[in-house]
């Protein structure tokens, strides 16, 4: 199960969006506006790997009702280097490993607050990391109407 992270996979006009988007979230991460660096984990998503993830129950769109699918939608996750996962792993009395990190000590509240200043959607509560284009839903609409 292949995850695509490459943004030249992404649809042309939102790629430029999510390029600003990570740009400005790298930079709070670098001035300290925040203290979490998000990183792109995944944009393409191939309908096999959509549909195993549907059956783990780690999302609830069924293949081709993804916007990953269509180049629309990218993952944003925290990264932590060794220092900072020491540092969550002290904080939070736990043991925190570097690499991708969902915890919900992260800044979630502030990559959402970014992707609507850069016009995208994070709406959906359960999927923080998930940021997708505007049109995402007229495209699914149109896909599906009758």
């Amino acid at each position: 199960m292949k995850i695509f992270s490459d943004m030249s996979l992404l649809h042309p006009e939102f790629r430029r969006v999510v390029m600003r988007l990570h740009d400005d979230l790298i930079r709070a991460y670098h001035t300290k506006a925040t203290q979490t660096r998000f990183e792109v984990f995944e944009t393409y998503r191939d309908p096999i790997r959509q549909g195993e993830l549907l059956s783990r129950g780690a999302t609830k769109a069924a293949m081709f009702h993804s916007a990953h699918q269509f180049g629309l939608a990218v993952d944003f996750v925290p990264w932590l280097d060794a220092t900072e996962a020491g540092q969550m792993a002290e904080a939070l009395d736990e043991k925190v490993f570097p690499g991708w990190n969902w915890s919900s000590r992260n800044d979630w509240d502030f990559l959402r607050q970014k992707a609507v200043f850069h016009g995208l959607n994070n709406s959906i509560a359960w999927d923080r990391a998930h940021v997708e284009s505007k049109r995402w839903p007229a495209v699914k609409r149109a896909m599906f109407a009758d």
